[in-house]
Order: structure tokens, then C-alpha cells, then sequence
């Protein structure tokens, strides 16, 4: 028979038709792969500053909170508050006036700090 023969012809685009399709299998796994590896790259890279900017957050809801904690029923509450949002209270101040009072209060949340004031004093 001759290798042009239409039965050997037909054998033959089958076996490249299997070949390739077997070849395209690959090229998506790999593509998938490779895929999930850029993407967990980029997740870890954007980890640290999306965790900076949630650790601020928490550190100026905690201040704030503290302030107000503060001015309404003391310090004992205020630095129980800071520590139950894992807050460490740095620095606190009261001020009396005639009018009034102004507290303040700076507290770090995993080494990032905020301030806050509350006051009870009359705007102008």
C-alpha cells in the first residue's frame, strides 16, 4: 500500500489530533499554575500594608473609644477598654477647667499609635 492510502491517512490525523489535545491539557495546567503562583505572590505582598492600614484603624477606634472612656467613668475603665481591643494606653491627660474637662489619650496597636480627645467644655 502507499502512504497515501485514505486508511493510512485518516490513522495519521488521528494520532495528531490525540497528540495535540494531549499537548493543550499541559499548556492549561501549567497556565493554572503558574496562574495561582502570581496570585498568591500578590496577596502576600499586599498583606503588609492592608495590615497597616487595619492595625491604624484599630488604633484610632481604640483611642477614640478610650477618650470617651476616659471623660465618662475614669481611668480604670478606659485602660480595661484599650487592653480588651488589644491596645496598649501610652499616654493619658485630664484637664479641669472651670468650664469643663478635656481628656486625651494615645494608644498602640501593634506599634502603631493614635491619639484622641474628648471634652465635655462648651464650644465657643
Amino acid at each position: 500500500m502507499p502512504l497515501s492510502h485514505p486508511s493510512l491517512l485518516a490513522i495519521n490525523q488521528t494520532e495528531r489530533r490525540v497528540t495535540t489535545d494531549r499537548d493543550q491539557g499541559g499548556g492549561t495546567i501549567l497556565t493554572a499554575l503558574l496562574s495561582l503562583a502570581l496570585i498568591s505572590l500578590v496577596s502576600v505582598w499586599l498583606s503588609g500594608p492592608v495590615s497597616l492600614i487595619i492595625n491604624r484603624q484599630r488604633a484610632t477606634s481604640t483611642a477614640d473609644a478610650t477618650s470617651l472612656a476616659l471623660m465618662w467613668w475614669g481611668q480604670a475603665v478606659a485602660t480595661q477598654l484599650a487592653k480588651m481591643n488589644s491596645a496598649e494606653l501610652v499616654d493619658l491627660a485630664i484637664e479641669k477647667f472651670s468650664d469643663g474637662t478635656t481628656v486625651t489619650v494615645t494608644v498602640a496597636v501593634a506599634g502603631v499609635a493614635a491619639d484622641s480627645m474628648a471634652s465635655d467644655r462648651p464650644h465657643p
